[in-house]
């Protein structure tokens, strides 16, 4: 089990030269800040792709028990299968759609 949500890509914050991923003041990962020839820009979003980990990890779950709902629908043409589908696919695309920005810092 990881450590719960939200982490935090602070960008203001640096400890002995890193760049902090933190969950309520609890440093989670550290990336170098200084001393590395990847660009700043690569280096933030790096950061933010580590924060998002999470929302997007539980992206990947809502997608994979959708994705296995509308297999079954196929299986089976059940029409209250179809409205359970739909419900999932409006949420799915709403967390999707957050975890896609957290990571690209929009």
């Amino acid at each position: 089990m990881h450590t719960p949500t939200p982490w935090e890509n602070d960008d203001s914050l640096k400890v002995y030269s890193k760049h902090v991923i933190r969950r309520n003041g609890l440093i989670i990962a550290t990336l170098p800040s200084d001393g590395s020839m990847m660009p700043l820009a690569e280096k933030h979003a790096n950061a933010r792709l580590i924060a998002a980990a999470p929302a997007l990890l539980a992206a990947c779950e809502k997608a994979q028990s959708l994705v296995r709902l509308l297999r079954d629908a196929l299986a089976t043409s059940a029409p209250g299968q179809w409205l359970a589908l739909q419900d999932g696919a409006a949420m799915w695309d709403s967390q999707a759609k957050a975890a896609l920005a957290l990571a690209k810092g929009e």
